[in-house]
């Protein structure tokens, strides 16, 4: 299906089509067949595309057989045709250090060369660093509150103190070659536009969505719900109260204050269990201290579940929760209120856009884990304060057509 890559056939491809079509290609290093959060970004902006955009996605691979480094593969979404290269090999779906982004870029800056009449689409600053002095026009997006990310690495790791005034180094020449630069985290917009004032008419605040086709309430008892689900969830009672956590377990997520949080939420006399959807670096250490905390009986880790069967997945729960570190503008906070599930969560991020106190949930201004478990509480104890129409009501204007409007609308006069 798919065909060798040489610069010689992406020219002949631009040449046939790029007189015709709106060319845009998305750049990531991660998986889009994967499960991460930048991959639904790219996926929501296809569906809602118009007609006359033509879209390649370079990134990389987790399956060397389905999806073989150096090989286009053409694939169908939402009845549309789209191109996927791969062009580095990472079993976990991501690159998540320096070196592996410093190869991942360097792959994509020479072997991926197109035209001036294209659209680059980075979503991450290395490769758009090293991709600064190709042809065509550029846009990026920040997915995360680098801001903190960069204090936390100085603060924490003394040696590495160099760090953040070596990335904004690198920032600063990335951001004088972009035609446009997507923050989604608003208050990071002024931060940006202060630290690059002549630069400042680039940055752009865009949101996370949800995509309401998928993720709605359903209206069944609880108990209902949960017998639907999957094999593995039938050993946890239906009878209890079921405290969802979706995403990575990683630093950012901080899954050891999860764990602490529900360990005083238990104390709290709540006949509850953790239920514990996604994986990462932290899950042994995680799994760990849970048992030292004496709620492991209590802790169940589910792994990865298919994006098609989360909205099951969230309407069984009575509550998100979330004690991040860091955020930026977490999908899983819109696809829960979606769902009709209140979210608790620490003060990071957009979240305090969505979740509204006394409404759809709580965000608490404190990483003490004591006082989020009595958030957590207190929505267990009220479901009627934090109904399902008020969950639903949150993000009700946060669909991807509407966000990607103004995109789309940029794209077609960059083309």
């Amino acid at each position: 299906m798919g065909v060798s890559i040489k610069a010689s056939v992406i020219r002949e491809h631009m040449a046939n089509h790029g007189t015709e079509e709106k060319k845009i290609v998305f750049i990531t290093a991660e998986d889009f067949f994967g499960l991460k959060s930048v991959s639904r970004f790219i996926e929501g902006f296809l569906k809602y595309a118009p007609e006359d955009f033509s879209i390649d996605i370079i990134g990389l691979t987790s399956d060397k057989i389905k999806r073989p480094v150096n090989k286009w593969i053409s694939f169908s979404l939402y009845n549309k045709q789209f191109r996927f290269l791969p062009v580095y090999y990472k079993a976990n779906e991501e690159v998540d250090n320096a070196i592996e982004l410093l190869i991942f870029s360097l792959k994509v800056y020479f072997h991926c060369r197109y035209n001036c009449r294209v659209i680059l689409f980075f979503q991450r600053l290395g490769p758009a660093l090293l991709s600064c002095l190709q042809p065509g026009h550029k846009l990026i997006v920040i997915h995360s509150e680098m801001a903190r990310v960069l204090s936390q690495i100085k603060n924490k790791v003394r040696f590495l103190g160099f760090f953040p005034l070596f990335y904004l180094m690198c920032e600063r020449i990335t951001f004088r070659r972009m035609n446009c630069i997507y923050i989604v985290h608003n208050a990071s917009v002024d931060y940006y536009k202060n630290r690059h004032p002549s630069q400042a008419r680039k940055f752009l605040f865009l949101p996370t969505f949800y995509d309401k086709s998928i993720f709605y309430p359903f209206f069944e008892e609880k108990i209902a719900i949960r017998k639907r689900l999957p094999d593995i969830f039938h050993a946890v009672s239906p009878e209890k109260k079921w405290i969802l956590f979706v995403g990575q377990l990683i630093p950012q997520k901080d899954p050891f204050l999860l764990i602490e949080t529900f360990q005083k939420i238990i104390h709290r006399g709540v006949d509850a269990v953790m239920l514990i959807v996604g994986v990462g670096k932290l899950r042994m250490k995680t799994e760990c201290y849970a048992k030292k905390l004496g709620v492991g009986n209590l802790t169940v880790f589910l792994g990865f579940f298919p994006h098609q069967m989360m909205p099951l997945v969230y309407n069984a729960a009575d509550v998100l929760l979330l004690t991040s570190r860091i955020e930026g503008c977490p999908f899983v906070v819109l696809e829960a209120l979606g769902c009709g599930i209140p979210v608790v969560a620490t003060n990071v991020g957009e979240i305090k856009r969505f979740v509204h106190n006394g409404f759809s949930g709580e965000v608490v201004d404190s990483f003490d884990p004591s006082v989020i478990a009595d958030a957590v509480v207190a929505v267990l104890e009220k479901p009627e304060t934090y109904s399902r129409g008020n969950c639903t009501l949150s993000v009700i204007e946060y669909s991807p057509d509407k966000i990607f409007h103004p995109v789309y609308k940029i794209c077609r006069e960059l083309t």
